[in-house]
């Protein structure tokens, strides 16, 4: 599976997850003999207790500073680390993607890795090379509304999947008025409509924009967030409550027109911070063509005889066979040795075309067939979605969750500052008394915290290791 892929599952995977957890502040965790495993007693082990939110949730990547000299590592989508492919600058707070270490597109194994950086990547948008023979891509800004989650060792990286239309991050409250109007708790039904092609257990295709199975009657913030927990796109009809048999579509329309973040993030622009990940990654998406583009070329010269290397043609072009991608091209470097002979010394990329996969993209060097030096060119594959969504190019993502816990939060929980002696997350919190979810009793639109007026013993079936 590529990174990109993978990436996305598991964003995808923790943004449900969180739905789960809760941070708590409390006394020292002595489970009494008259309690069950994993139980504990609120107001004395548990004194605060705040649910988990999409907002708390963010996604944070390895960090390491340029440096004089520094070398770094050209990105494959194989490789297994960022600790020397993702580059950040502090000063301009973008990171840096190394797309190659030196100018002739070497991957030798004396070359690769040790190649020291001389210049420090300081463009603002895309690729550039630079007089050391490094090429960099722009890869993202650090939000100014982040930066107090970068550290020393991490710094943040948002997904453009996060991106949302309420871009002045309103109240939750005045949020769902924004969506729904005044009457955000009438009742009514709920459309969804898939937002990327799907297939189900019985074969039936669904694509994109097309009603799915779930119409439903609810209120109109609990379809927007039914939407966002089945990634769906949604249409709220305020007092449509019945349905006729399927195929028919009313109350529901067939299907709507899905608009791609990158459309949303241009129709907000004006509102976005200059400064912000949105307007960064939208800049480098206007200036990069295709999907599946191949980003970089390398050869491997190291192990091959001098005659291996030798070619009748100079500087031949190469252009590479793939079922689903057109339109690249490459050529080799190479210098004359007299005697008709050219000895290959590089590869530069001269096309990227489009449409390309890892692993089914094949170079052949014309006018020479058959040679073995095209078993030892590399190429590299863009995900689908580079550059608008910079985390398909990280193969190192950690969660990072940040909640803020104001001092009225503590005065409600009627416990003085200093007793407070451990704090951690808990994941499916549960009254003990009935089994519902700790914070169900809450409305949804509503700050969810449980406070000491709450009388139970809680319980849960698993424990994070407390936060250092």
């Amino acid at each position: 599976m590529a990174t990109s892929d993978l990436n996305k599952e598991y964003l995808e995977y923790t943004k449900k997850e969180a739905s789960k957890w809760h941070f708590y502040l409390g006394g020292d965790p002595v489970v009494r003999r008259h309690l069950k495993d994993n139980v504990f007693d609120w107001g004395t082990d548990v004194n605060l207790l705040y649910k988990i939110q999409d907002k708390d949730v963010h996604f944070v990547t390895n960090r390491l500073d340029w440096t004089l000299r520094l070398a770094a590592t050209p990105w494959n989508p194989n490789t297994e680390s960022d600790d020397k492919t993702l580059i950040f600058n502090p000063v301009n707070s973008i990171a840096y993607l190394c797309v190659s270490d030196n100018e002739l597109n070497r991957s030798d194994f004396s070359i690769r890795g040790k190649n020291p950086s001389i210049y420090i990547p300081s463009h603002t948008n895309g690729l550039l090379s630079y007089e050391d023979g490094y090429s960099w891509y722009a890869l993202f800004v650090v939000d100014p509304g982040k930066l107090d989650i970068v550290t020393s060792s991490k710094i943040p990286v948002m997904s453009l999947n996060d991106f949302s239309e309420n871009v002045t991050n309103t109240a939750l409250t005045q949020s769902y008025s924004q969506i729904c109007g005044a009457g955000y708790t009438a009742e009514g039904t709920c459309c969804l409509y898939a937002k990327e092609i799907s297939k189900d257990a019985l074969g039936i295709t669904v694509g994109v924009g097309d009603l799915t199975y779930v119409k439903v009657t609810t209120s109109c913030y609990r379809c927007t967030e039914l939407a966002k927990k089945l990634n769906a796109e949604y249409v709220f009809k305020t007092g449509i409550t019945s349905f006729p048999p399927y195929p028919t579509c009313t109350p529901c329309d067939c299907s709507i027109q899905i608009e791609d973040k990158i459309t949303q993030i241009e129709k907000r622009l004006g509102e976005l911070n200059p400064s912000g990940f949105y307007r960064h990654i939208y800049a480098n998406y206007q200036g990069w063509e295709n999907p599946s583009e191949i980003l970089s070329v390398f050869i491997d010269l190291e192990n091959l005889t001098d005659d291996e290397k030798t070619i009748p043609i100079a500087n031949p072009k190469v252009n590479f066979e793939s079922i689903t991608g057109t339109d690249a091209q490459a050529e080799l470097i190479t210098e004359y040795i007299g005697e008709n002979k050219n000895r290959v010394t590089g590869i530069r990329l001269l096309e990227r075309g489009k449409n390309y996969k890892n692993g089914d993209t094949n170079p052949k060097i014309e006018g020479v067939t058959g040679s073995i030096l095209e078993d030892y060119i590399e190429i590299n594959v863009a995900p689908e979605d580079f550059p608008e969504n910079p985390v398909s190019m990280l193969n190192s993502l950690e969660t990072c969750i940040r909640v803020s816990i104001t001092n009225k939060m503590v005065e409600d929980t009627n416990t003085n500052l200093r007793t407070f002696t451990r704090y951690g997350i808990m994941k499916d919190v549960r009254l003990e008394a009935d089994n519902t979810k700790a914070s169900d009793g809450l409305n949804s639109n509503e700050f969810q915290m449980l406070r000491a007026t709450t009388v139970a013993t809680l319980g849960l079936t698993a424990v994070n290791v407390p936060v250092d």
